[in-house]
């Protein structure tokens, strides 16, 4: 519809033109904290504005923003240290929504990170699995991704071990290990090849890893020595392989698959340039296809 939906500090839900003009707010009655993702999903006739944090909601609306409504299905996540990880959509035929999510499940009083889907466009999550928890894991040493454009299987890690979802099956298949310790910060994002091959790529402990095989080895490439500014803050082009951006304070690119990277501009760059130099922080980086 010629418009782009994003999202800013303080929660609010923005919509403009693609030329950058008319921007109005579409949820100037509520604020949703810290929004992770926003995506505008198509089924069929059915289109849907959907929401989620990287607290404890997620949110969608059939009407352009004029009602909101709250998903449901993953409990109140009330508890220290209960919140939404990551959250992704799917592009299969039922735009299934996964969630990734630190919870407690009654009468357990031990944290868990388990695996949500919904298949009705995030109205309702049921839980699919709990991962391992063979040794303790913090939520930032864990993520989840599967591509915008095109249907590959989900991907997660958590701590340096790597998983896939069989979604026939909604179990959990273990593909391989980074060579790394333990805990940290990781984030996995991947690029789908035209022949259905995943190209997949890990940031743990400011490492870069790429695997080609499904997750099963994995090469180091480089030590980024820089922390992202977000989860969101690292991703792969859509149509080149091994193209990476990476976001801090600044932007950074890679067009080998993590070995090299070219900063975007210095920040303070932007002041004398606005409308060609990007500010400063970057909480998100989202290839999309025009």
């Amino acid at each position: 519809n010629q418009r782009v939906y994003l999202s800013s500090d303080g929660g609010n839900i923005w919509r403009g033109r693609l030329n950058g003009s008319e921007w109005e707010v579409l949820n100037d009655q509520l604020n949703f904290g810290s929004i992770s993702l926003v995506r505008v999903i198509h089924r069929g006739a059915e289109r849907r504005i959907f929401a989620a944090t990287d607290e404890r909601l997620m949110f969608y609306s059939d009407d352009e923003g004029a009602t909101w409504e709250t998903s449901t299905g993953f409990g109140t996540l009330s508890g220290s240290g209960e919140r939404i990880i990551r959250t992704q959509v799917s592009d299969d035929s039922a735009r299934t929504v996964y969630a990734l999510i630190a919870e407690r499940i009654p009468p357990s009083t031990s944290r868990v990170i388990s695996l949500f889907k919904s298949v009705d466009m995030g109205t309702q999550f049921t839980r699919v699995v709990t991962l391992p928890q063979s040794v303790s894991v913090s939520q930032n040493a864990a993520d989840l991704w599967c591509p915008q454009y095109g249907f590959a299987e989900p991907r997660i890690m958590m701590n340096y071990r790597t998983f896939r979802l069989d979604v026939t099956a909604d179990t959990l298949v273990a593909t391989g290990d980074l060579p790394d310790q333990p805990g940290g910060f990781a984030i996995l994002t991947g690029h789908l090849e035209q022949n259905g091959n995943v190209l997949e790529y890990a940031y743990i402990n400011e490492n870069i890893y790429r695997s080609a095989d499904g997750g099963i080895t994995w090469e180091f490439k480089n030590n980024i020595a820089k922390s992202p500014f977000f989860k969101t803050s690292f991703s792969s082009s859509i149509l080149t392989a091994d193209k990476l951006f990476f976001g801090d304070i600044e932007c950074h690119r890679s067009v080998n698959g993590g070995a090299g990277w070219v900063k975007f501009n210095d920040w303070f760059d932007y002041y004398q340039n606005m409308v060609s130099k990007l500010h400063a922080d970057i909480p998100s980086v989202n290839a999309l296809l025009d």
